[in-house]
């Protein structure tokens, strides 16, 4: 049986904690007098619970222990009347006191309150159920006990075992709240919460916060959207290696590279509450791993078989950044970003010197080609310059016996100069779902959506800001994250997206504030 303040035998009796048996019993004859049938058995269950010393006690720990009855009163009347207000008044009542009314607060709050609220009273009912202690409540309990003449709690089993029943209620008081939420939102709240109570992962949570990741982590929404996001990375991984296999082309895999980076950001989004909870309490997150080491090992596919040095960097700098909560895939991380860095400058000075290299020999050929084609060039250019005075000679010779015919004017020409416009390029937005057969159009939608992204990512700074950009990226993903098309077709977008980037970029960048640009430009398509 939960035990909700609401319900709890003592309000419903209207009985105080030092009601002795006798005034317990009047009490529910009272009450039973003027209720009806249903009213009564309720009445009667309650005067049982409160007159026997071993099922009163589930009843005392649901109450306000260490409470005078007159602020009980006006507590549990707040309850009833102003619930959203309770969080405010609780902060320096006794443990127990303070989580029970958090938990009947937050229940009858539930759907009405902000996001950024939910999460302070997750945090405030965490804190408060973490100071309780079971000596320190039987100490409590016992005190009422002597007033009201029922004996002693001497089992601190009994006691331990009642309050993890009571926590049990905290965690669907919790839940119930949490149920209320979009998917977005309820995302966001445990990320905020976990965040917050972890100070990043570097502290332990509290008991209920850890109890509150492992339902998320296997909610039913969760474990189909972990299910379908990590095919997607799959797949795109897949595709990537196959592109490189088959030297399709720098372009065509940095664009899935691309596409693979938004799939394992929006991927993260819902992972990442999951991983800085792991990481507070020293445990590992099995898919998380799973997916750092698929990508992992593309970059080394991609560094060793085809040399493709700048995507490897680019993808490491990805997961370090993705995976920042996984210590022992980090450290690997960060040694593959030093090789990396090391190979990049060693094939720059390579390169450069085979430049200063090439420059001497270049410079020796060329003296070289000088000194013996020297005299020979001389000749020629004495024969070229006397074949030239002669020529000079016999035009002068010429022109002195010729007469010059009459000139004719001739009319001027006219050239037609005609403008053709350079068709506009057009943009369609293509429908959501996977493995659809896009048009040259939609594809440029996808291309150009991906630079507008690419742009407005480093510019994201605040709450809202950051809300819209991921409605952007989903929006994104929905439609682009996997599609089929004609291989003319993709590079054909490609070459006519490119001419158009720095203007692309350009109109991203004049957005302001960019994020409500945005959204209404993605309504209009």
């Amino acid at each position: 049986m939960d035990m909700d303040l609401l319900t709890n035998p003592f309000l419903r009796l209207g009985a105080t904690m030092g009601d002795n048996r006798g005034r317990v019993m009047a009490l529910a004859e009272e009450k039973s007098l003027a209720a009806d049938e249903a009213t009564a058995a309720a009445v009667q269950d309650a005067k049982a619970v409160l007159i026997h010393p071993k099922r009163r006690l589930k009843a005392e720990i649901g109450y306000l222990p260490g409470l005078e009855p007159q602020q009980a009163s006006e507590m549990i009347a707040t309850v009833q009347q102003n619930p959203i207000n309770i969080r405010n008044l609780v902060a320096h009542l006794p443990s127990l006191a303070r989580a029970n009314l958090l938990a009947a607060g937050l229940i009858r709050v539930a759907g009405r309150l902000p996001k950024d609220e939910v999460a302070q009273w997750i945090l405030a009912l965490a804190h408060g159920h973490e100071a309780i202690a079971a000596r320190p409540i039987v100490t409590l309990l016992n005190g009422e006990r002597a007033a009201a003449g029922f004996p002693a709690v001497t089992d601190l089993q009994t006691v331990d075992a009642e309050l993890r029943s009571q926590r049990q209620y905290y965690g669907q008081a919790i839940k119930k709240v949490l149920d209320q939420l979009s998917f977005q939102s309820l995302v966001e709240v445990v990320t905020t919460t976990v965040d917050k109570a972890t100070n990043h992962g570097k502290n332990h949570a509290p008991i209920l916060i850890d109890d509150l990741v492992d339902r998320f982590e296997v909610e039913v929404e969760v474990q189909g959207f972990f299910e379908t996001q990590t095919k997607k990375i799959k797949d795109l991984v897949q595709r990537i290696r196959h592109l490189a296999q088959e030297n399709k082309g720098h372009r065509q895999i940095n664009f899935h590279a691309s596409k693979l980076e938004n799939v394992v950001r929006n991927w993260d989004r819902v992972a990442q509450p999951i991983q800085v909870s792991a990481r507070s309490r020293g445990t590992d997150h099995d898919l998380s791993h799973e997916i750092a080491a698929e990508i992992r090992s593309l970059v080394f596919y991609l560094l060793e078989k085809h040399d493709l040095l700048d995507i490897s960097k680019r993808l490491t700098a990805l997961q370090q950044e993705i995976f920042a909560e996984l210590d022992t895939v980090v450290e690997k991380l960060n040694e593959d970003a030093i090789v990396l860095n090391k190979i990049s400058k060693l094939k720059s000075e390579v390169s450069k010197l085979k430049s200063e290299i090439f420059k001497k020999k270049l410079l020796t050929l060329l003296f070289r080609s000088f000194r013996l084609l020297f005299w020979p060039f001389i000749v020629l250019l004495l024969i070229g310059l006397i074949s030239l005075l002669q020529d000079n000679r016999k035009t002068n010779t010429i022109s002195s016996y010729t007469q010059s015919p009459p000139s004719v004017p001739s009319s001027p020409s006219r050239t037609l100069e005609v403008q053709v416009p350079s068709p506009e390029l057009k943009f369609s937005k293509p429908p959501v779902g996977d493995d659809n057969i896009l048009s040259i159009a939609q594809i440029r939608w996808c291309l150009r959506e991906e630079i507008r992204i690419e742009v407005l990512r480093p510019r994201v700074t605040t709450n809202p800001q950051i809300d819209q950009f991921n409605t952007i990226v989903d929006n994104y993903n929905r439609c682009c994250a996997s599609y089929r098309y004609y291989e003319s077709t993709l590079e054909r977008a490609q070459r006519e997206v490119e001419k158009t980037r720095s203007q692309i970029i350009a109109d991203a960048s004049l957005w302001s504030p960019f994020v409500d640009s945005l959204s209404n430009d993605l309504r209009q398509e």
